[in-house]
């Protein structure tokens, strides 16, 4: 599995090579809480993206990283990394490519990877609104905590991305999927606000929802998070 994620990184990198008049461009984020008192609790949240849209290709790689430590014990400790590239064969239909590993200590896995390939949709695309979906097939392999065994699975996945720059310095945008396995069933929303400072920076306030259909009695099913971070773009 990890073969296939170096693999398609290189096609991403590849096509950057191959096309010369095409540009990546990215953004940093990076949110630090500190709080004293009763408890004492330092959260980390640090994000990155990169992204390339040609007439054929849009190509994508992004990480995150989310760390809380309370009274000295880390309380939630979380790592992902995703690469995708979609080949538009018409202006708004395109086939897809992606690969997604997810690391949270605070689950029942160590670590999960997913790969779907599929066929996707533009339906809407104006200077300020974009919506787009996704329908795909793959696989899910899960690696169970104190466990040598992984837990291996086929998965369908449904996805969509609503994007709406309702001024010229904010946006709003909504990411849903959706893969249903033969063992449980994965479901993320994250719906954001973002406000320009300018040319380079700006203010996002987040809210990530992670829902599992089955987990273990002593872990819950779904899992949030709220955040305010500032994105420095390049």
């Amino acid at each position: 599995m990890k073969r296939l994620i170096v693999l398609l990184i290189l096609i991403l990198i590849g096509h950057t090579a191959a096309l010369g008049d095409s540009t990546w461009k990215g953004d940093l984020g990076l949110g630090i809480v500190t709080t004293q008192g009763n408890s004492d609790s330092q959260t980390f949240d640090g994000k990155f993206n990169i992204s390339q849209e040609t007439e054929t290709w849009r190509n994508s790689l992004s990480a995150s990283a989310l760390f809380t430590e309370t009274d000295g014990e880390s309380t939630a400790e979380r790592y992902t990394v995703s690469a995708k590239t979609n080949y538009k064969f018409t202006p708004r239909d395109y086939v897809f490519l992606n690969v997604d590993y997810d690391r949270d200590l605070f689950t029942q896995f160590d670590y999960q990877f997913t790969e779907s390939v599929g066929y996707g949709r533009i339906w809407i695309k104006t200077e300020t609104i974009n919506l787009d979906s996704e329908i795909g097939a793959g696989g899910r392999q899960s690696k169970i905590k104190d466990e040598d065994d992984f837990e291996r699975e086929v998965i369908y996945r449904l996805a969509s991305n609503f994007r709406w720059d309702f001024t010229k310095t904010a946006t709003f945008q909504e990411q849903f999927s959706a893969d249903f396995g033969e063992e449980f069933n994965i479901y993320k929303s994250t719906t954001s606000l973002a406000a320009q400072i300018d040319n380079s920076w700006t203010l996002k306030f987040a809210f990530d929802v992670k829902h599992v259909t089955e987990v273990p009695d002593d872990i819950e099913n779904t899992d949030t998070q709220t955040s305010a971070t500032v994105v420095y773009k390049f």
